[in-house]
């Protein structure tokens, strides 16, 4: 996923320093197969942060308001930086915010990680 996420935000920071139609139709392809490299990915990660096969469901529920959320709040985000930032700012902005959420997911990673790790007797 973090690979996913990596390959979208360098594609829209490509996009955005490369002005010409072509370059920008090309960086946003490749964006878009970044972004389905994590999006497709995102929901299996939940899964596995299910701590029982019996709350699988309830894990599911929450990828569902918290993908319904990203739909409301990310173009609100991104409306208030390119508000900011201005027009020729907004692939940047995207980036930075997919940025931030490929750490976030890292940060995810390591901890359940941790959490599976045995614990050893000494």
């Amino acid at each position: 996923m973090a690979a996913g996420m990596s390959i979208f935000a360098l594609a829209l920071l490509a996009g955005a320093l490369i002005r010409t139609p072509t370059g920008t139709v090309v960086a946003l392809c490749v964006a878009a197969a970044g972004a389905a490299g994590f999006m497709i990915n995102a929901v299996v990660a939940m899964w596995n942060l299910a701590p029982s096969t019996r709350i699988v469901g309830t894990y599911t529920g929450l990828y569902a308001v918290v993908w319904a959320l990203g739909g409301f709040l990310g173009p609100a985000i991104i409306g208030a930086a390119v508000d900011i930032t201005g027009w020729a700012g907004m692939l940047i902005d995207i980036a930075v915010l997919a940025g931030v959420a490929t750490v976030v997911i890292m940060v995810v990673e390591r901890l359940r990680r941790k959490r599976s790790e045995p614990v050893v007797a000494e």
